[in-house]
């Protein structure tokens, strides 16, 4: 995962990479506990672009929901997922339908860059 904590002040640029799964999902949340940048103060923009999503299934973003119950003072108060294409799309507002229902947080997903900083600009867009 590419970590960029300097582009955009008050504001953590995370760039993951391959096949989305629970487990990946873990190991990129825990690779995060060690990034002095990765809490409340920051805003995280997820740019998902180079993330294959679409062998997730409802009981996988379940999964991945739950082990986020775990992490609710853990990390930023606002996130913005970046998506690529439709079907991606797609899948992360469902994520964060259920993940708003279970994890207090400011969530969206954009499909750009721009757009996400505009969302955290604007304090929501979607």
């Amino acid at each position: 995962m590419i970590i960029d904590p300097d582009s955009h002040p008050g504001v953590l640029v995370l760039r993951p990479s391959g096949l989305a799964t629970a487990a990946a999902v873990r190991a990129w949340l825990a690779e995060l506990e060690g990034i002095p940048a990765y809490h409340p103060d920051n805003d995280v923009i997820f740019d998902l672009s180079d993330v294959d999503l679409s062998g997730l299934s409802r009981a996988e973003l379940q999964r991945i929901v739950q082990g986020l119950r775990h992490r609710v003072d853990v990390g930023p108060k606002r996130v913005v997922y970046v998506a690529s294409g439709e079907l991606a799309f797609g899948i992360l507002r469902m994520f964060t339908t259920l993940a708003d229902m279970n994890v207090p947080r400011r969530r969206g997903v954009v499909r750009s860059m721009p757009e996400a900083l505009a969302w955290l600009d604007d304090g929501a867009m979607n």
